[in-house]
C-alpha cells in the first residue's frame, strides 16, 4: 500500500476501515460474503452449464445486461424493489420476527392507497406536485396497519408469525382480487385475458411519462431511486445511531436481557413490525405504480385463479438473509439480483429461473456461514500474500496500524475541539455560543490554521505509515530466509534428505521475498539477495549430494 502515499485521504480512510479493531468483525463477515457469493456464482455456473445451457450465456449476463436504456431503467427500478422488499424483512428480523407478510402488506397498502387516489381524482383532486407522496403515506399506513396486527396476534393471542402473516397474505389478495374485479378492473385489459385495475392516476404515480429528459421519461425510477435511497439512511440511521435501535438489537439477541433493562419488548416488537410493513407499503407504491402498468396488476400471480402471491416479498426475504440483514449488504446484494433479473433474458438464459436458482443457491451457500469462522477465508489469504511463517508479524501490523489511525483520528478530534473553544471566546455572550455550536463545526473546515495543521498531520501519518510497513515486509523477508536457512542446516548435520522437501517451494518463497524486499532500502536489498544466492547455492549442493547417493 506505500505506492499510495501520495493520496493520504486514501490511505487514512483505508486503514481506519481495514485495521481498527472496532471494524474487525464487519470487515471479516463482508469478506466471508463475498467468498461465499463467488462459490455460489461458480456452483450456478455449473448448474447451468449441466443443464445444457450455453456456457458463455451466464458469463454474458454481466455484459449484455445494461445495453439499452430500458434495460438501464428497469435495472434502477429492480435495485429499489429488491432494496425495500429485503430492508423491510430485515427490520423485523432485529427483534428475530420473521416478517414472511411483505407480499400481503404491500398489496393491502397499494391496494388502499389506489382506491383513496382514485376517487380524490374522481373528484377533482389531483396536485401538480407531492401526489405521490399521498399515495406513499396512505400505503404505509395500511401495510403497517396489516403488520402490526400479525404482531398482535403473535403477542397477546400467541400465534406464530409465519402462519398469521401467510394466513393474512391469502386473505389479503383474495379481498384485493375480489374489490379490484367488480369495482376497478380494466375491461380493455379483461378482454385479452389480463387481471388489473385501471391505472393509478398519474399525479399519485411513480412512473413519469414526459420526464425532463429522455432517460428520464415512460419511466418510474426517479421517484424509486429517491424513496429507497431515504428509506435505506432512515433505517441505518435509525439502527446504529439511536437508542431505539439499540433497544430493538438488544432485543433481538435476548429478550430475557432486554426485559432485565427494563425496555417494554411487547411495545418494540410492535413498533419493529409496524416499521417493517411501513417499508413494505412503499415498495407497494413502487411495485405498482413504478412500472409502466401504473396498476395492481395479478399477472405474477395467477390472473383470475390468484394461485400465488406477489413474489416481490419472499425475494426480499432471500436478499435480506444473504446480506445478513444489513441494510448496506441489502443494497449491494439488490444490484446483482437487479442485473440477474434483468440480464437473463437478453443474455438467454432461462427466464425467471436463472433469479431463482440464483436466489435459491445463495441462500444454501450463505447458510454455512458460520463456517466461514471457522476456515477464515482471510487467513488464507494472508499465508497466500505474505507465507505461513509471517502471521504474528501481520497480526503485529494490524496493531500498529489500528494505534496509527486511533492517534491520527484523536489528533484531530483534539485540533477541532480547540479551534471550538477559540471561536467561543470571540463570542460575547453565551446566547451566542449555544447557536454557534451546529455552524462552528463547519466553519472550522475552512480555516487556514486548521487546513494547514490538517495537512501537517497527513504527512506524518504517511510517514509513520511507510515507516510500519517497510519494519513488516523486513521481517516478513527475513523470517522467510531464516526458516529457509534453518531447514538447511538440519539436512546438513543431520544428514537427512526426507528434509528437502521443505525446500520444494524455495522458488515461490524466492520471489515473495523479492517481491516485498522491492519497497526496502538499497543497503537492505543486497542483503537479501546475498542470502537468497547462498541458499540458492546450498540447495543446489544438497541437491547434487542427493544425486550422487
Amino acid at each position: 500500500m506505500n505506492q499510495f502515499k501520495k493520496y493520504p485521504n486514501f490511505l487514512i480512510g483505508f486503514d481506519r476501515f481495514f485495521y481498527r479493531k472496532e471494524h474487525k468483525s464487519t470487515r471479516r463477515r463482508i469478506l466471508s460474503i463475498i467468498v461465499l457469493i463467488l462459490i455460489a456464482l461458480l456452483v450456478i455456473y455449473g448448474i447451468l452449464v449441466a443443464t445444457n445451457v450455453n456456457r458463455y450465456a451466464f458469463l454474458s449476463l454481466f455484459t449484455r445486461g445494461l445495453r439499452d436504456q430500458k434495460q438501464q431503467q428497469d435495472f434502477i427500478t429492480n435495485i429499489g424493489i429488491f432494496t425495500l422488499a429485503g430492508l423491510s424483512f430485515g427490520f423485523a428480523m432485529q427483534v428475530k420476527i420473521f416478517n414472511i407478510g411483505i407480499s400481503g402488506q404491500m398489496l393491502a397498502g397499494a391496494s388502499f392507497a389506489f382506491i383513496i387516489t382514485h376517487y380524490l381524482a374522481k373528484a377533482g383532486f389531483t396536485p401538480a406536485v407531492g401526489g405521490q407522496l399521498i399515495t406513499i403515506i396512505l400505503s404505509m399506513f395500511v401495510a403497517a396497519f396489516v403488520s402490526v396486527l400479525t404482531g398482535l396476534f403473535k403477542i397477546y393471542l400467541k400465534i406464530n408469525e409465519v402462519v398469521s402473516a401467510i394466513l393474512l397474505n391469502w386473505i389479503i389478495i383474495l379481498i384485493v382480487g375480489t374489490i379490484i374485479n367488480n369495482h376497478f378492473i380494466d375491461s380493455t385489459q379483461r378482454l385479452n385475458g389480463n387481471f388489473l385495475s385501471v391505472k393509478f392516476p398519474d399525479q399519485y404515480s411513480f412512473y413519469v411519462v414526459n420526464g425532463p429528459t429522455f432517460f428520464t421519461s415512460n419511466t418510474g425510477w426517479m421517484w424509486t431511486i429517491a424513496v429507497t435511497a431515504v428509506s435505506v439512511v432512515i433505517v441505518w440511521v435509525l439502527l446504529r445511531f439511536t437508542v431505539s435501535g439499540h433497544k430493538l438489537k438488544t432485543t433481538g439477541l435476548s429478550s430475557s436481557s432486554a426485559e432485565y433493562f427494563g425496555y417494554n419488548k411487547n411495545l418494540l416488537q410492535l413498533s419493529s413490525f409496524a416499521i417493517s410493513g411501513a417499508l413494505a407499503g412503499i415498495l407497494g407504491v413502487v411495485v405498482y405504480t413504478g412500472q409502466a402498468s401504473q396498476a395492481i396488476d395479478f399477472s405474477s400471480v395467477g390472473r383470475f385463479g390468484l394461485s400465488s402471491v406477489p413474489i416481490e416479498g419472499f425475494n426480499g426475504i432471500a436478499v435480506s438473509l444473504i446480506a445478513l440483514n444489513n441494510p448496506w449488504g441489502i443494497v449491494i446484494l439488490s444490484m446483482l439480483f437487479s442485473l440477474i433479473s434483468v440480464g437473463q433474458g437478453p443474455a438467454n438464459l432461462p427466464t425467471p429461473q436463472t433469479l431463482s436458482l440464483t436466489l435459491g443457491v445463495l441462500m444454501y451457500i450463505i447458510s454455512i456461514y458460520g463456517l466461514m469462522n471457522y476456515l477464515k477465508p482471510w487467513r488464507w489469504i494472508i499465508i497466500k500474500i505474505y507465507g505461513d511463517k509471517n502471521i504474528t508479524e501481520y497480526q503485529n501490523l494490524e496493531n500498529n496500524m489500528a494505534a496509527l489511525s486511533e492517534k491520527h483520528l484523536f489528533k484531530v478530534k483534539k485540533l477541532q475541539k480547540d479551534l471550538n473553544e477559540q471561536l467561543n471566546e470571540q463570542y460575547g455572550s453565551k446566547l451566542k455560543v449555544v447557536l454557534m455550536v451546529l455552524i462552528n463545526p463547519i466553519k472550522i473546515l475552512f480555516l487556514k490554521e486548521y487546513k494547514e495543521q490538517i495537512n501537517t498531520y497527513k504527512n506524518e501519518y504517511v510517514q509513520e505509515r511507510v515507516s510500519i510497513v517497510n519494519e513488516f515486509y523486513h521481517s516478513c523477508v527475513f523470517n522467510s530466509i531464516l526458516a529457509a536457512e534453518k531447514v538447511i542446516q538440519d539436512c546438513e548435520s543431520s544428514k537427512n534428505q526426507k528434509l528437502l522437501h521443505k525446500l520444494s517451494k524455495w522458488n515461490r518463497e524466492e520471489r515473495r521475498i523479492q517481491k516485498l524486499a522491492a519497497t526496502l532500502e538499497d543497503e537492505m536489498k543486497m542483503q537479501v539477495n546475498k542470502h537468497i544466492k547462498t541458499i540458492n547455492k546450498k540447495i543446489s549442493n544438497l541437491n547434487i549430494n542427493k544425486e550422487a547417493r
